[in-house]
């Protein structure tokens, strides 16, 4: 039985245990030969499991090592190494002090559309790039999520991950992931891909919003599947621009659920879709190459701000305004046209663009200046 203060494969100190699962308890270790803080996820087999069963729980076991080293995105948890103490299989990973999302939500409740796109955006983010790599989540679920106190949302525990290429060590008709939390079409026993992936995520986030789960939260597993696999949702009771974008990646058929990058990008910026949106028109490879530079919500926020100012000067100079004066005053005419008039008589050199200003007697009379296609208009004076 392992305990704290072990040490692990020579290295790692046992210092206490942070989390367990179905299939392993996680330790917060220290490394003593790189002199940092780690967490091993140390494989416990329950009792009663056959030889092929116990087989395939240590192929999950080094798989998802092999799967998360392929993966080096921020909101991912690393993986640095796989070893074993005895027969079993032991993963080093990036230690992340943080609580999960079902932990926070337990805790304080529904979260704000505000706190929801954040993790919403940095989850889809990782999520992307696992996409591109060919790696499919499968399991993606609140439980899963760990947010840190600085709000940084890492997507963790790649156990039931199947990446392109690998060979299938489920058994066979087994449903994969947690009932509450899958596609319908993964329900009614499809495999699970990348749509599926945007599914959970978007359920994960429903649940954010609302505090409970998009299809209850029952004990009976048998019951809460076939929900799931009826699409029986229940209906949202808050709304904003995250809930669109939820129930736009929680759609029934999978082919009309966004791309996961596209989901980064809409729930970075905390926008939604319109009903009659459709997925990203520019296509998915468009929207990996923004994921893959490492835009964040920030960034997008401050470019699409950035972008407003500069419609709102461009707008300014193509409207400039028309000052009306009560009569007897000298009639304003428009920056520009004052301008052009000092340059052209400051030195006597080159021809006036304008005739210079004539006496006032009464009144001022507008027309359209001669510029075409700029809308402008000038001030015009003249006597009757």
């Amino acid at each position: 039985m392992t305990e704290q203060g072990d040490l692990i494969a020579g290295r790692y100190r046992l210092q206490r245990r942070i989390g367990s699962g179905g299939m392993g308890v996680v330790w917060q270790a220290f490394d003593e030969r790189l002199d940092r803080v780690v967490a091993l996820k140390h494989l416990v087999l329950p009792p009663g499991l056959s030889t092929e069963e116990a087989e395939r729980a240590r192929q999950r076991a080094v798989r998802e090592a092999r799967i998360a080293a392929r993966l080096q995105h921020p909101g991912a948890v690393t993986v640095h190494d796989v070893t074993e103490d005895g027969d079993r299989p032991v993963l080093v990973m990036e230690y992340v002090p943080a609580r999960s999302l079902a932990e926070l939500i337990a805790t304080r409740g529904p979260l704000s559309g505000v706190q929801v796109a954040q993790i919403g955006g940095q989850v889809a983010a990782a999520l992307a790039a696992a996409h591109q790599a060919g790696i499919v989540h499968r399991d993606v679920k609140p439980a899963n999520v760990l947010i840190t106190d600085t709000g940084t949302a890492k997507i963790t525990d790649f156990g039931i991950a199947r990446a392109h290429g690998d060979t299938t060590i489920t058994a066979t008709g087994l449903v994969v992931g947690t009932p509450a939390f899958l596609a319908p079409e993964v329900a009614q026993g499809h495999e699970p891909s990348a749509a599926s992936d945007v599914f959970s995520l978007g359920a994960t986030l429903y649940t954010a919003v609302e505090g409970r789960a998009p299809f209850g939260d029952g004990d009976n597993a048998i019951a809460l599947l076939h929900a799931v696999a009826a699409g029986q949702m229940i209906p949202p009771a808050h709304h904003g621009p995250i809930t669109d974008v939820v129930l736009h990646m929680m759609r029934a058929d999978p082919a009309a659920r966004p791309a996961m990058a596209q989901t980064a990008e809409r729930s970075a910026r905390g926008r939604g879709w319109s009903p009659s949106a459709g997925p990203d028109s520019r296509g998915p490879a468009a929207g990996r190459r923004s994921i893959s530079r490492g835009i964040s919500p920030v960034a997008l926020r401050t470019a699409d701000r950035g972008g407003r100012d500069r419609r709102r000067r461009a707008h300014r100079a193509a409207v400039p305004a028309v000052h009306l004066l009560r009569p007897g005053r000298q009639p304003a005419t428009c920056a520009n046209d004052q301008h052009r008039r000092r340059s052209a008589t400051a030195t006597g050199r080159g021809r006036l663009l304008r005739p210079a200003p004539r006496p006032h007697r009464r009144g001022v009379d507008t027309a359209e200046s001669g510029h075409a296609g700029t809308g402008e208009r000038a001030v015009r004076e003249g006597v009757e």
